[in-house]
């Protein structure tokens, strides 16, 4: 009994936490990569949702990957160490550029999201509006080029398209 009323508990938590997302976050939710203006910061992959952006950053290879989760209002870095993992809050600088493109700005990084123009696979079976949520998308770098693919979990590929590279000029 007292497992299911947590579960509605943490049921309905997320229910307000999605629409206060939402709320607050209007202006940018949607489809988004990132392209990064710092040229010794390599990104291996990246996932997209509708409520937030998150990425991962794997250091060395074999180091634990640091997570970014990211909204319209705070940025959270997590972090494992040998006391469990660590959740650091920072409040990014945002600048909406247009509809289709915004900064963040934190701790001297600047991060460019730009909203995805064109759909660049097609699984009309499983994507639609819908069940959109149910999946994660995956936009990563390798051997210099961008791939974007769509899967139920990070090990499972469904489709994988090969993306044009865009060169970002380093601001000054």
């Amino acid at each position: 009994m007292v497992k299911v009323h947590l579960i509605i508990i943490l049921f309905v938590s997320s229910i307000f936490i999605t629409c206060q997302s939402n709320k607050e976050n209007n202006t940018i939710i949607g489809e988004w990569f990132f392209v990064v203006e710092e040229e010794d910061t390599v990104y291996n992959e990246v996932f997209i949702s509708n409520e937030h952006f998150v990425y991962y950053l794997d250091m060395q290879g074999f180091m634990p990957k640091q997570t970014y989760r990211m909204s319209a209002d705070s940025i959270i870095f997590s972090y494992t160490s040998n006391e469990g993992s660590v959740d650091i809050g920072y409040n990014p600088i945002l600048e909406v550029v247009g509809e289709d493109e915004f900064k963040l700005q934190y701790k001297g990084r600047t991060l460019i999201f730009r909203r995805l123009q064109d759909t660049v696979f097609t699984i009309d079976s499983i994507r639609n509006e819908s069940d959109i949520n149910l999946f994660e998308y995956h936009f990563y770098k390798r051997r210099n080029k961008y791939f974007f693919n769509l899967g139920y979990e990070v090990d499972t590929i469904i489709n994988e398209v090969l993306i044009e590279e865009e060169t970002i000029e380093p601001t000054i």
